[in-house]
C-alpha cells in the first residue's frame, strides 16, 4: 500500500508539518451502503448504516497512533446522515487529521461546506452524472441540474475541490444529442479547480437496475461476455442511448475536451500540458472515424457548434476559496 501523502492534503502549514514528520495517508470507511438506488449503481450492501460514534473514535484514534493523519473517507454517501457528518468533523478537530470525502449534490448547503472547511476537510466530490433533468430522472438520481451546479460552485468558493470533482455519465436510456447538449451547458456553468473532467459511458454492472433493464429489454443477450467486458469502465459494452455507439464515444471524448477548454477559459490560463494534447488526440481520432456515418457526423457537428452559444452568455466570475 502506498501511504505517501498526496499534495491535495497540503493546504496549510500544519498539514505540511505532519507530512514532514512522516505521517501517512489511508483510505477508511466510516459508514456502509447508500440510501439511494441509482440506475447505474450495483448494491451489494443494502440500505445505509453508520458506525457508532464510539466505534469511529476508537478507529480514528488507533490510526492516529499508527501515524496516519490524512484520510480519504470512502463512505459512499457521508452527507446522508448529518449527525454522523458532524461527528466526523468533531473527530477531525480532536485528532487533527485532514480528509477528503464524497457526498450528494442535493444534501449540500453553504452551511455544511463551511462546517467541513472549518474541520480540516480539504475536498468533497460528487457524482454529478448529468445536467439534463430527464436523464437524471431515468437515473433515479433524485437531484436537479441546479443542485448539481450549486454543489460544484459552492465547493469551489469554499476551496473544497480535489481531483475528480466533476464526474459525468452518458449513455442512459433516452440519451440523445439534446440531453448531451444540456449536460455540456450545465458543465459550462460550473467552476472547477482542476483540469479534470471525468466522463464515463454507462455500463450495466451486474446487480444494478441497468443490468436488469438490459436483460428485460433485450440489450443483454450474452451474460458471460458482459461480465468480462464490463470491467473496462470507459469502454462501451451496451448502448442504451438513442445515438450510435461510434457517435456516443465521440461525445464522451468531446465532453472531456470541452471541460478542459472551459477550465482554461474560466481560469484564464494557457495550459498546454501532456494531458491536454493526449485528450485532444483521442478526440480527433474518434471524430475522424465518425465520418463513416455521414448523417451522424453532420448532426454531431451541428450540435457541437450549437454548444458554443452558451459560451457567449455572461457568466458570474467566481474565485477559488473566496468564501473560506
Amino acid at each position: 500500500y502506498n501511504a505517501k501523502v498526496p499534495n491535495m492534503f497540503l493546504v496549510d502549514e500544519q498539514a505540511r508539518k505532519l507530512k514532514k514528520r512522516g505521517d501517512k495517508y489511508i483510505l477508511v470507511f466510516l459508514s456502509r451502503g447508500c440510501p439511494f438506488a441509482c440506475f447505474f449503481c450495483y448494491r451489494h450492501i443494502k440500505k445505509y448504516r453508520v458506525y457508532s460514534n464510539e466505534k469511529n473514535e476508537l478507529y480514528i484514534s488507533y490510526l492516529r497512533k499508527k501515524g496516519y493523519s490524512f484520510f480519504i473517507i470512502k463512505s459512499e454517501c457521508l452527507t446522508a446522515n448529518k449527525g454522523h457528518l458532524e461527528n466526523v468533523c468533531m473527530l477531525a478537530k480532536k485528532y487533527e487529521f485532514y480528509w477528503v470525502t464524497d457526498g450528494r449534490a442535493d444534501q449540500i448547503t453553504p452551511e455544511i461546506l463551511k462546517m467541513l472547511k472549518n474541520h480540516n476537510c480539504v475536498g468533497i466530490r460528487f457524482g454529478i452524472e448529468s445536467f439534463d433533468q430527464s436523464i437524471l430522472g431515468v437515473m433515479k438520481k433524485k437531484t436537479t441540474p441546479e443542485q448539481n451546479i450549486n454543489a460544484i460552485n459552492w465547493s469551489f468558493q469554499y476551496g473544497l475541490q480535489t481531483s475528480n470533482i466533476l464526474m459525468l455519465i452518458i449513455g442512459t436510456p433516452g440519451e440523445d444529442r439534446k440531453t448531451i447538449f444540456n449536460t455540456r451547458k450545465g458543465m459550462w456553468k460550473c467552476y472547477i479547480n482542476e483540469d479534470d473532467v471525468i466522463c464515463a459511458i454507462l455500463n450495466p454492472y451486474p446487480g444494478s437496475p441497468a443490468y436488469s433493464y438490459g436483460i428485460k429489454n433485450g440489450y443483454i443477450t450474452d451474460k458471460e461476455l458482459l461480465h468480462v467486458a464490463v470491467g473496462h469502465k470507459s469502454k462501451l459494452v451496451v448502448n442504451f442511448s438513442n445515438i450510435s455507439e461510434r457517435e456516443l464515444y465521440v461525445w464522451q471524448q468531446w465532453i472531456i475536451c470541452e471541460g478542459s477548454l472551459s477550465y482554461r477559459v474560466k481560469q484564464r490560463k494557457i495550459l498546454l500540458n501532456r494531458y491536454f494534447f493526449v485528450r485532444w488526440a483521442i478526440f480527433v481520432k474518434a471524430y475522424l472515424l465518425l465520418i463513416k456515418e455521414p448523417l451522424a457526423f453532420g448532426l454531431f457537428n451541428i450540435y457541437l457548434i450549437k454548444g458554443f452559444s452558451y459560451w457567449l452568455k455572461p457568466l458570474k466570475r467566481l474565485k477559488y476559496g473566496e468564501l473560506a
